[in-house]
């Protein structure tokens, strides 16, 4: 069950909301961890019971560490068995099993960033265990994110005020119009490429397609990051923002520095800075960013296209930590090329699987098919069919939004327009059966 679902936002949440504002402060983790297994539930029954065996390790897991902190061994046993044994479920379903459980990329992360915080001693370890229940199942974030530490959320008694529901709501329709208006819509350009393949698009077409897609996953994965952040402010606690206007940045660095960054967080804090970070001088340097943009890579899925996406984004980001980032930053529109140009590519690396798809697209991009099958023209009107998304997107996209958004907020004039854009994307999702977020299969 997905957010832009209409079960999901007139049944499930409504009913949830009620129960979960009936029951006293105190209960509510109970009703927020019974709702959330009732969700995973209702999306993915048959692995519902793997969500509620990892819960468990990391239940007996954290006593056991904290009981044996004055055996440093035992403790650093029971912590890499641990770890070894969340990896290696995580790597079967990625790179064996058929089938992937929903959200086990991003709760096997959770549940690893708590017992390492738990035996690095950042945190003293939970005794309920419905209480480290609702942490790591929460419905909001537990399919994709955001990546929210167990001190972000640790308070037992959540309060509901009133200015937390407005903010909420807001948040949400505003990351479900950026799913829906936005990403759903350009989702179709690229289904169109396809079909058209990759190796007949005049240069012009290949390029609308990679900017479509590149915008299409950002609105897709940062309406549904707005949306769990809208829901958690609804429910009284903050999850960590996601996306801080990636397509201002000037590099490479930057950019994943305001992309998806809890998931950047996660693997500065659990993997980067373990292997050494930049202490150990450049080469050491290089080779522990190698290291990440692998796994990050690997994370993604089990094709070679996000290995060597991993790869490719090593490679542009260490050529900037040797002295390519300081050119950029001396030069701004040089910057600003660099990264509209430079972005589109890795996407295209990220979105096809099949090498011989990807080598078409980017060579189409690059150098005119000579034996291009479609017309030229088809250009222009692809540019008239999808125009107003890829302007309502740029203009979203940038800081002046979110600051107009702000200035408004409270206002009556602001919630008429919220209103008229939850009912246009209600309208829109009635008449269609969209597309599902992009995050569901990581």
């Amino acid at each position: 069950m997905q957010f832009t679902n209409l079960n999901f936002m007139f049944r499930f949440l409504p009913a949830f909301f009620i129960i979960y504002l009936i029951f006293p402060p105190k209960y509510r983790n109970k009703v927020l961890f019974a709702g959330s297994i009732v969700f995973i539930a209702i999306g993915d029954l048959k692995y519902t019971p793997l969500l509620l065996l990892f819960i468990t390790v990391s239940f007996f897991s954290a006593i056991a560490i904290s009981n044996l902190r004055r055996k440093e061994s035992l403790s650093r046993t029971v912590f890499v068995a641990t770890v070894i044994f969340f990896s290696a479920v995580l790597l079967y379903f990625k790179y064996v099993s058929p089938n992937m459980p929903l959200g086990i990329s991003f709760y096997t992360f959770t549940c690893i960033s708590y017992i390492s915080d738990i035996y690095m001693g950042n945190i003293t370890i939970e005794k309920s265990f419905i209480n480290l229940g609702a942490y790591i199942s929460c419905f909001p974030k537990l399919i994709s994110g955001p990546i929210a530490l167990y001190s972000d959320m640790r308070a037992k008694k959540r309060r509901i005020y009133p200015e937390y529901l407005e903010e909420g709501m807001s948040i949400f329709i505003i990351g479900l119009a950026y799913k829906v208006i936005i990403a759903d819509h350009l989702a179709v350009l690229f289904n169109d490429c396809k079909i058209i393949g990759f190796e007949s698009l005049p240069t012009a077409l290949a390029w609308l397609c990679a900017y479509g897609f590149s915008m299409q996953l950002y609105f897709d994965f940062q309406g549904y990051s707005l949306m769990a952040i809208g829901i958690g402010k609804m429910l009284g606690f903050n999850l960590p923002k996601n996306f801080d206007h990636p397509y201002r940045s000037r590099s490479v660095s930057e950019f994943y520095r305001r992309w998806h960054m809890t998931l950047g967080t996660w693997f500065k804090k659990y993997l980067y800075i373990p292997l050494g970070g930049n202490r150990k001088g450049i080469s050491h340097t290089v080779f522990n960013l190698f290291v990440v943009w692998i796994v990050t890579g690997m994370w993604h899925g089990a094709t070679m296209n996000f290995v060597l996406w991993g790869f490719v984004l090593f490679l542009f980001i260490a050529a900037e930590k040797l002295g390519l980032k300081n050119i950029l930053y001396k030069h701004l529109l040089l910057s600003k090329i660099y990264i509209y140009i430079v972005m589109p590519v890795t996407w295209v690396i990220f979105a096809v699987s099949n090498t011989t798809d990807m080598i078409s697209w980017l060579s189409s991009m690059f150098f005119m098919p000579s034996d291009t099958a479609v017309d030229t023209h088809i250009f222009f009107t692809y540019i008239k069919t999808y125009w107003m998304f890829f302007a309502a997107g740029a203009i979203v996209s940038l800081p002046f939004f979110e600051k107009i958004c702000f200035k408004l907020k409270g206002r009556m004039i602001f919630k008429l327009l919220l209103l008229a854009v939850m009912l246009l994307c209600v309208y829109d999702m009635a008449g269609q059966s969209g597309s599902p977020f992009l995050y569901f299969k990581f």
